[in-house]
């Protein structure tokens, strides 16, 4: 949990960091990479949807972004967890699919209490994932690289829940067996 803190504390800091370069991109002033353009444009048409299916849209328009890779074909190590503006320019994977639906929804207005990014045990391919759990009046609904469609975490059973942050918040997930008694 730590390593994940200090990893996202990190991105964090890189996404505020890059926040006025989005608006020289936007207008012109900077020449930024096509998959950055792309996103803003991907922002500009997100403006327009409300609810789910601002979720929906923002999903599977992320998803479509930016090919995945790995961190260590990528940066160079196991585990980075890279700001809007890396991700856009060299790829990465789950997770950084994960901060950029975060940091778009920031964008767009939503309270980033209503938003967790969460690291799970994947136990239907053995590993490791991260996705982007938003609350809403449906429920939890899961953002999610691996699947254009936004689900409840309800309909996601195979994903154990192990660590989840946002800007605020760090929650650590315990798993409790129930013991049958005769």
């Amino acid at each position: 949990p730590n390593r994940i803190g200090a990893a996202w504390s990190r991105a964090l800091a890189r996404m505020d960091n890059e926040l006025p370069l989005y608006a020289f991109c936007d207008q012109g002033a900077l020449k930024c990479p096509k998959n950055f353009q792309n996103w803003r444009r991907l922002v500009a048409k997100l403006r327009q949807h409300r609810g789910y299916d601002l979720l929906q849209a923002l999903n599977s328009g992320v998803n479509a972004l930016v090919a995945h890779s790995d961190d260590a074909d990528t940066f160079g190590t196991s585990d980075h967890w890279a700001s809007p503006m890396e991700f856009l320019e060299a790829g990465g994977d789950c997770e950084d699919y994960t901060i950029l639906k975060y940091a778009t929804l920031v964008e767009l207005g939503l309270a980033e209490r209503d938003m967790r990014i969460v690291v799970v045990k994947d136990t239907r391919r053995n590993r490791g994932h991260a996705v982007l759990s938003v609350r809403t009046p449906r429920g939890e609904m899961i953002l999610d690289n691996l699947n254009d469609a936004v689900r409840p975490d309800t309909t996601i059973p195979h994903y154990k829940p192990f660590y989840s942050l946002n800007r605020h918040q760090h929650y650590l997930h315990i798993a409790a067996r129930l013991s049958r008694q005769g």
